[in-house]
């Protein structure tokens, strides 16, 4: 069994002490942020009981020091500009910038019977930052007891709750489509913890485009401590990365190949929807996901119909929530064997649903069957100890287990198919050009010394060239797709850093991108103290035992003896002699 490992959020924006975890840990895996963007994550180890400030802050510029950069150099596009010289940390930027209005939002927890997990979810929910207006939704799904009931009433009365009676995890979530009140509807699950800043991210997210249909977030593990923790990460986990992602096709053109494995772009345990796109899109399909036969697929077939529909999709990592992983082996199995049944019950309510769209699914099948299934199985028989092959036998197993079991879940789901409440009725036209389009590329120039701003007029042309220069000096022209809309100062912003970051580290030495990285580099190495640290001595009461080998060379011995004899220490020292 691995050694427990600490699971650790930070934020180097706000100073980085010492972070005491306790002996049982070997290690602590650190989600790293710079003022709530996730940069990475890092894997530091356990000295002592403890996380060393000096360790963290080090790993960060071996390994984060790129998309730290950029997303400094981000934040000071949009706050003022990049000055000559900066080596200090960048003012935090206001949460409520750029928003005019925000968005009202329900966050809607789907339960069943884990008054512990929901305690705790709805804990974490009782610490979110939101500027607008929210409504927490307790939706009870074909409970055994008034345990949830209960525990609402007494500790969380600030929640509303309902039961809805119908089992199942897609009833529970169409439930929640008809008592939200918010403009966004966010959903959780009841063994999650949000982050303080959850729900700000996806209203930002939905705030700054009219066109974002859903968005999903990033998933970290709440702890990784048992076996079947690990293993679940090291197949695959809930993680998608920390780039943002955003996902429109026109409604006039077919999904793309690429786009038809949705859960590229997370899962339900973290996502969000626009709650007016419901009477477009359909609700939830009642014959997908926990809780019926087909145990998985709900959130994969509604990323899928948003897309199909025409609405954007994002991805946005900022909003993180914390997953509590199957503690046990027996769990994790039944967990893959569920993600084979839900991955084919999806797959055939595309098929059902998108006859249009058959060639796309059975290239994803395919995919799934040589890459996800066959090459992952052949890889555990030549290195058995990466990962458990019973587990993708498992996965594999649920997939021919599902065949056939999506439509006899349908057909006992009482669906009327005449009209379904699940069916894609109306699709987003494809964005039309502006009255006064042109088309072509137009050059805009953007002095990265000032504030960026938006582009408004960026629409009326097919590419927009920002000529990006710093106080009259030339740095680059970034070239990018405007879609036939505007740009946002956000877009700008990210896109001016993402291409441009080494010039503009340091632009008035006017350096080489590599010179000016290295000098970044060590007056950030100067700055957080890195190679200046001390380690504490260990206690004088830590006792030391010393192991001498040996094997027939007792004039070695005797000298090396010698040696530890002349040893001067306040602390208890034995010697064992091991021959």
């Amino acid at each position: 069994m691995p050694a427990p490992i600490a699971v650790l959020v930070v934020d180097l924006a706000d100073g980085v002490n010492d972070v005491v975890v306790g002996e049982t840990y070997l290690g602590a895996r650190v989600l790293t942020r710079w003022q709530g963007t996730p940069l990475g994550v890092l894997e530091i180890p356990v000295i002592l009981g403890r996380v060393r400030a000096g360790e963290l802050y080090r790993a960060a510029m071996d390994r984060l020091a790129h998309p730290l950069f950029v997303e400094i150099v981000r934040r000071h596009l949009l706050d003022g500009g990049v000055p000559a010289d900066w080596t200090l940390p960048t003012a935090p930027l206001p949460k409520e910038r750029g928003i005019g209005a925000w968005p009202t939002a329900t966050v809607a927890v789907c339960t069943r019977d884990r008054p512990e997990d929901l305690a705790r979810c709805l804990t974490a929910i009782g610490r979110l930052h939101y500027p607008g207006e929210k409504q927490v939704l307790v939706v009870d799904n074909a409970p055994k007891t008034d345990a949830t009931a209960v525990l609402v009433r007494d500790r969380f009365p600030w929640a509303d709750y309902v039961r809805e009676d119908r089992p199942g995890l897609d009833n529970a979530r169409n439930r929640a489509v008809l008592e939200a009140r918010g403009e966004i509807l966010a959903y959780t699950d009841d063994d999650v913890v949000v982050d303080a800043d959850w729900l700000t991210a996806i209203g930002r997210a939905f705030a700054s485009d009219d066109r974002v249909g859903a968005v999903s977030g990033f998933v970290m593990p709440f702890q990784l401590e048992r076996d079947a923790e690990f293993l679940f990460e090291a197949g695959g986990g809930f993680g998608r990365g920390f780039k943002r992602r955003e996902v429109i096709v026109p409604s006039d053109e077919p999904v793309p190949q690429h786009l038809f494995g949705t859960g590229q772009f997370g899962t339900g345990a973290n996502m969000a929807y626009r709650r007016s796109i419901f009477a477009d899109i359909g609700l939830f399909d009642p014959a997908l996901d926990v809780g019926t036969a087909t145990n998985g697929g709900g959130d994969l077939e509604m990323f899928f119909r948003v897309i199909r529909s025409g609405w954007a999709l994002v991805y946005e990592p900022s909003a993180i929530v914390r997953h509590r992983h199957r503690q046990t082996y027996a769990e994790l199995r039944r967990q893959f064997t569920d993600h084979g049944i839900g991955f084919r019950s999806y797959c055939e309510r595309i098929d059902r649903m998108f006859p249009e769209e058959r060639t796309g699914l059975r290239n994803l099948k395919r995919w799934w069957w040589r890459y996800w299934a066959w090459d992952r199985w052949r890889q555990a028989v030549w290195r058995p100890t990466e990962f458990p092959r019973d587990l993708i036998v498992a996965e594999i197993v649920g997939f021919w287990r599902g065949r056939g079991r999506y439509a006899s879940v349908r057909a006992k789901a009482g669906v009327k198919e005449a009209d379904p409440p699940d069916r894609l009725t109306k699709r987003r036209p494809p964005p039309s050009a502006p009255d006064d389009f042109i088309g072509g590329s137009h050059i805009w120039r953007v002095d990265a010394s000032e504030p960026v701003a938006a582009i408004p007029g960026a629409g009326r042309y097919d590419e927009a060239v920002l000529a990006v220069h710093w106080r009259g000096r030339p740095i680059r022209n970034v070239h990018l797709a405007t879609e036939r809309r505007g740009l946002s100062a956000d877009r700008v912003a990210a896109e001016v850093a993402a291409w441009c970051w080494p010039e503009l580290l340091v632009p008035a030495r006017d350096l080489p991108p590599g010179p000016a990285r290295e000098l970044a580099f060590s007056r950030w190495m100067e700055r957080w103290g890195i190679g200046l640290e001390s380690w504490p001595p260990l206690p004088p009461e830590v006792t030391v035992s010393i192991v001498v080998a040996t094997r027939d060379r007792p004039v070695d011995l005797r000298r090396c003896l010698q040696s530890l004899a002349l040893l001067q220490t306040p602390r208890p020292v034995e010697v064992v002699v091991v021959d």
